[in-house]
């Protein structure tokens, strides 16, 4: 990990902007949140902008700037494999662009690379980075990254949790970090919610050892929810043991599908490679699949299943 490089271009910029992917999940959230806090702990002098749609269903993470002109700056872009779905395309506008991700990679970007696709999230990497530089830290900044950690790993559960990505969450509670708040921040639900999910889980169809639940736009205004809501639902067919890959098919304003796919140990995104999707060994997603495609991906993952 390239720490002074990383510092170096830090320190050579009086604005930074720190973007993220669209549709946030919680270690996108996390990281850009997390790194913008500690930046501006330890760089007070310096603008720092946190950039993107405010559209997402966590309550926990302060709210994105608004700025119109950017001017010179240095951009740090997070959780981003491919550039098409980083939020806000003035990232480009960037005198220097430096890279965190955790993801197999897709488009090589920027001056700087920080990526380890063997990490379990972007949160547990810049923790790392922030416990290396040995300057000022706070439990804002570990609540924040910590929250990252705990969404992406699925509260330490699946196999990208590794004894790297326990010791960064062992640091930030060291920190300040408090677990059972962040637990219940993140993870209770609402009756709502748990009505929402119990609706998904009728509509649940299994075929070889793939489950899943195709939620059109008439199931979607049923429930009174949107495309953005439903992908939180993707866990409901977690945990069941003879469901060995489960997803979700959601159709969009413009009559395709985008899908969200999970497996327990059988490997996925190659699959989904193959649709023009793309993501993690067990946890990935496709767009733009039209019914004859979801028809054909659903047979192929039904297939695999079984292996």
């Amino acid at each position: 990990m390239n720490k002074t490089k990383f510092l170096e271009y830090v320190e050579s910029f009086d604005k930074i902007c720190l973007f993220r992917h669209v549709q946030p999940d919680g270690d996108a959230l996390g990281s850009q949140v997390g790194l913008a806090k500690w930046l501006k702990l330890n760089y007070p002098e310096k603008e720092i902008l946190m950039l993107g749609s405010d559209l997402h269903n966590f309550t926990i993470y302060e709210p994105m700037d608004c700025v119109e002109e950017l001017g010179t700056f240095l951009a740090i872009v997070l959780d981003s494999a491919n550039q098409e779905r980083i939020d806000d395309q003035r990232y480009q506008e960037a005198k220097t662009i430096i890279k965190i991700d955790h993801h197999p990679e897709v488009d090589a970007y920027g001056d700087l690379q920080i990526v380890d696709s063997g990490r379990g999230s972007v949160c547990e990497i810049v923790a790392d980075l922030l416990h290396d530089l040995q300057m000022k830290m706070d439990e804002s900044v570990a609540n924040t990254l910590l929250s990252g950690i705990l969404t992406d790993t699925q509260k330490f559960s699946i196999e990208t949790t590794s004894s790297k990505t326990l010791r960064a969450a062992a640091w930030l509670m060291d920190e300040g970090a408090n677990i059972t708040k962040l637990n219940h921040a993140l993870f209770l639900r609402t009756r709502r919610n748990f009505e929402i999910n119990r609706e998904i889980q009728n509509h649940i169809q299994v075929k070889g050892a793939f489950a899943y639940v195709i939620i059109d736009q008439v199931l979607l205004d049923q429930m009174q929810i949107t495309e953005s809501d439903a992908k939180m639902f993707t866990g409901s067919m977690a945990g069941v043991r003879e469901f060995k890959i489960w997803g979700l098919f959601i159709q969009t304003e413009d009559g395709t599908f985008k899908a969200s796919l999970r497996s327990q140990n059988n490997t996925i995104n190659t699959i989904a490679q193959r649709y023009n999707g793309g993501g993690h060994r067990l946890a990935c997603g496709i767009k733009g699949l039209t019914h004859e495609t979801m028809d054909t991906l659903i047979n192929e993952l039904a297939e695999t299943s079984l292996l």
